[in-house]
């Protein structure tokens, strides 16, 4: 997720409402937000000051099913129990630490408002918790504009390479330069040998892996702009690794399209460019036109036989993306229509497990006769 989006949108839900914190005077005057899902379960956020003699004052997070004003035993009337879920302590004031992680709760909640329908206390708990992995990378992430090398420097042109080494001690390297791309002048390559020990004729002699041209701005607004997509992917990748997750070479080479993809989309559609789904859509839509277009026309195959392959290899594109959308029959039906799919192509075209799939989801007869019966009600009305 874009951290500039990600900040504007947490401030925008916070304003919707107020929510109301409970000061627990028995409890070292600890804070609590009770908050109802739509599913009618509970959750309540406990924020409570504590003490190590590392980092001296912090404060604990957690996200509890029970309400923790009711007072069972004596642990449960003067902790968060055990351990808290999440620790803060960043050497500011504690105002601040407080600012930071109601700011964090609230814009949970109200993220789980405006988008989560049938959201419900495990869900609100992972979101929470993906939220402070969130707060916590982009903090460490502020650092990286210090980490970027520059060479090849000439008059206001220059190669940018930041060197970066993923939690499985795997090093590799995103470089951004300068040239004639046709489309644009500002590459993008995501390498795993060194830049810095190639010749500048080698590295100019790279294909680019993106091109990035915001058509507007200097040099250096485009190298930002590109910086930007880099940090962006470099935050989906230690988010992971945070999480547990074991992020290689091809992992951050995806994460690398997918933001380019992010940054392309979020200039015309703010909103569309936090879907997952739907980056995840156009990824696989450019890699199947990159795959149609490389291959060359073989001897002895006629070209009918070419074009029926391509189509062939389009609609099971199209058709595996919408099905990759699950249960969400509205983006479905949207993506078919925009890249003219019909059901007889795909029955025809697609292979039998993805048509076995789309029929049990998005051409699932119940749901058609629904968005049908919606229609006709707008229409009535």
């Amino acid at each position: 997720m874009n951290h500039d989006y990600f900040y504007l949108q947490m401030n925008a839900l916070m304003n919707q409402r107020k929510n109301v914190w409970i000061v627990d005077k028995e409890d070292n005057d600890s804070e609590i937000l009770s908050y109802t899902t739509n599913k009618g379960e509970k959750a309540f956020f406990k924020i409570k000051q504590g003490y190590d003699s590392t980092n001296g004052f912090n404060l604990g997070l957690s996200c509890l099913p029970n309400d923790p004003l009711i007072k069972r035993t004596d642990e449960e009337k003067y902790g968060l129990g055990p351990n808290p879920e999440h620790i803060f302590c960043d050497g500011k004031s504690h105002s601040d630490n407080l600012k930071t992680v109601k700011g964090l709760v609230e814009y949970t909640v109200n993220y789980a408002d405006y988008f989560g329908q049938g959201f419900g206390f495990e869900t609100i708990n992972k979101l929470l918790h993906e939220n402070v992995l969130r707060d916590k990378v982009y903090k460490e992430n502020d650092k990286l504009e210090h980490n970027w090398i520059v060479i090849d420097k000439s008059i206001d042109k220059s190669s940018h390479i930041l060197p970066y080494t993923s939690a499985n001690n795997e090093k590799t390297f995103f470089m951004i330069r300068y040239g004639d791309f046709g489309n644009g002048n500002i590459g993008l390559n995501f390498l795993s040998s060194n830049p810095l020990l190639m010749t500048e004729q080698e590295r100019n002699a790279l294909k680019p892996d993106h091109i990035v041209f915001d058509g507007h701005g200097s040099f250096d607004d485009h190298v930002n702009v590109a910086k930007n997509i880099v940090r962006d992917a470099v935050d989906t990748t230690k988010i992971l690794e945070y999480s547990g997750q074991n992020v290689g070479f091809s992992d951050i080479k995806k994460y690398l399209h997918q933001s380019v993809i992010r940054n392309q989309i979020y200039k015309q559609n703010p909103d569309l460019a936090q879907n997952a789904e739907y980056i995840e859509f156009k990824q696989k839509q450019e890699e199947q036109e990159h795959k149609q277009n490389k291959p060359a026309p073989q001897p002895g195959i006629k070209s009918s036989e070419i074009e029926a392959a391509k189509k062939a290899g389009y609609v099971q594109g199209v058709c595996e993306c919408v099905a990759a959308v699950g249960n969400d029959y509205t983006l479905g039906k949207k993506l078919l229509a925009e890249m003219n799919v019909t059901k007889k192509l795909a029955k025809e075209y697609a292979s039998p497990e993805t048509f076995k799939a789309l029929e049990s989801g998005v051409f699932a007869q119940k749901q058609e006769q629904k968005l049908e019966h919606q229609q006709k009600r707008g229409h009535r009305r």
